[in-house]
C-alpha cells in the first residue's frame, strides 16, 4: 500500500498542488459534460452537475480496474524479478493506486453533496457498498485480464478502444429514457458498467431504474464482482508461473 502512496506522490512530483490536479481536472471535465448534458435535454445546470459528476467520478473507479488489469503484468516485469512479494502484490497495489484517484474525486462528490444541497439519505450505504463491489470486481479483472494481456500483447490496445466506446455506451452525460423513446435503451442495459455506475448514483440522487432482468443495479453489482473473481481465481491460478517469462521475454 506503501508503494502505491508513493507512486502517486511520483506523479505529481514537483507540482504544487500535488494529486489534487485528480480533483481540479474532474471538476473541469464534469462541467463541460454537464453542458453537453443541457444541450441535448435541457434542464438547468445544477441537476445536471450533480447527474454527470457522480457518474463520470464513478466510471472512472469502474475503467481504472480495466486499465490497471490490462498493464498489470505485462509492464511489471522488472518488479517481479526483483521483488520478493508475490506477483499478486502488483494487482493490490495497482487497484489501491486508483481507489486513492477515487478517494480524490470523493472530494468533488462532497462538494456536490454540499453545494447543491443534496439530503442525507440511509440508501447512500448502497452507494458505499457499489463501491467495495466495484474494487472487488477490479481485482477479479487484474486476476483473469492481467495474465491475458500479458501473454497477447494486442489485449491492451484493444481494451483501451474499448473503454473509449464505454465511455459513450454508458448513462454518464445522458440518460436512459433519453434512448428508450427510439427503442435504443439496449445501448445501456446491455452494457455491465451501466449497473455499476446506477448502483452508486441513483441512491445518492434518490432515484431509482428498473433494469428489465428483474435484478437491481446492486444486485447485478455483486453478480459481476462475484464472476471476475471467481473467472480471476481460476486464470490466475492457472497461469501465475508463467507471468515473469511472459513479461520479460519479447
Amino acid at each position: 500500500m506503501l508503494a502505491a502512496v508513493r507512486a502517486l506522490g511520483n506523479r505529481y512530483k514537483r507540482t504544487y498542488l500535488g494529486p489534487w490536479w485528480i480533483t481540479i481536472t474532474t471538476l473541469l471535465f464534469v462541467f463541460g459534460l454537464s453542458q453537453l448534458r443541457i444541450g441535448l435535454r435541457g434542464g438547468d445546470l445544477k441537476a445536471s452537475l450533480a447527474y454527470v459528476g457522480l457518474g463520470f467520478i464513478i466510471f472512472g473507479l469502474i475503467i481504472g480496474g480495466l486499465q490497471s488489469g490490462a498493464s498489470v503484468f505485462a509492464g511489471g516485469g522488472n518488479t517481479m524479478l526483483t521483488s520478493r512479494l508475490p506477483i499478486s502484490s502488483l494487482i493490490l497495489r495497482n487497484n489501491f493506486e486508483q481507489f486513492l484517484d477515487f478517494l480524490h474525486d470523493a472530494v468533488a462528490i462532497l462538494v456536490i453533496i454540499i453545494f447543491f444541497d443534496i439530503a442525507f439519505s440511509w440508501r447512500w450505504i448502497e452507494s458505499l457498498l457499489a463501491v467495495a463491489l466495484i474494487v472487488l470486481s477490479s481485482l477479479g479483472v487484474g486476476m483473469w485480464l492481467g495474465p491475458l494481456a500479458n501473454r497477447f500483447r494486442d489485449v491492451a490496445p484493444l481494451v483501451s478502444a474499448f473503454i473509449r466506446i464505454l465511455f459513450f455506451l454508458t448513462p454518464i452525460f445522458w440518460s436512459i429514457d433519453m434512448v428508450s423513446a427510439n427503442g435504443r435503451e439496449y445501448l445501456a442495459w446491455y452494457n455491465p458498467l451501466t449497473y455499476q455506475l446506477l448502483a452508486f448514483r441513483d441512491p445518492i440522487l434518490g432515484s431509482t431504474h428498473n433494469p428489465p432482468f428483474g435484478i437491481t443495479a446492486l444486485g447485478m453489482t455483486a453478480i459481476l464482482a462475484l464472476v471476475n473473481l471467481v473467472i480471476g481465481f481460476i486464470v490466475f491460478s492457472k497461469y501465475r508461473t508463467q507471468q515473469v517469462y511472459w513479461a520479460t521475454t519479447s
